[in-house]
């Protein structure tokens, strides 16, 4: 199963949410990876705030550079998780209608259909990442459980 996090610049949220999930799945059982619905920040490590919350917590940081959604990435993965409504307009301008039912707010998984909010402009790293670490258990256990 595929798996990919979805933020504007994938920079901060997407990234934090797709090192988060790859903590959890000790067992390599699930293909993760992110992006961003701009074209911003392509080529640009993981932002440095966001770096310093996940070596908190001892949490692996792979290599990362920033990259836009593609249609092939919609095609390619079975669960696209958007950090936003705005994200999720912006993929279906990248992809069209989503057809496969397939995109979901990744507060849909602790049962909420609300955002994601972005640290870029708020600051508050650490509560970003408690944040998106309570939604990854979560999504984690779902998808589990439906293997």
């Amino acid at each position: 199963m595929r798996i990919m996090f979805v933020c504007h610049g994938n920079i901060c949220r997407s990234v934090l949410a797709e090192m988060l999930f790859k903590h959890y799945d000790i067992n390599k059982e699930f293909i993760v990876s992110s992006c961003a619905t701009s074209r911003e920040e392509i080529g640009n490590p993981i932002y440095p705030p966001i770096k310093t919350e996940l070596e908190k917590h001892n949490i692996n940081i792979e290599p990362h550079v920033a990259r836009q959604m593609t249609y092939l990435d919609y095609l390619n993965n079975d669960y696209i998780i958007a950090m936003d409504y705005q994200n999720i307009n912006n993929i279906k301008k990248i992809i069209g209608n989503d057809t496969e039912n397939k995109i979901y707010l990744l507060k849909h998984f602790i049962g909420l259909e609300e955002e994601v909010f972005d640290p870029w402009y708020t600051r508050e790293f650490a509560k970003c990442y408690q944040e998106i670490d309570t939604c990854v258990k979560k999504l984690y256990n779902f998808l589990i459980e439906r293997k």
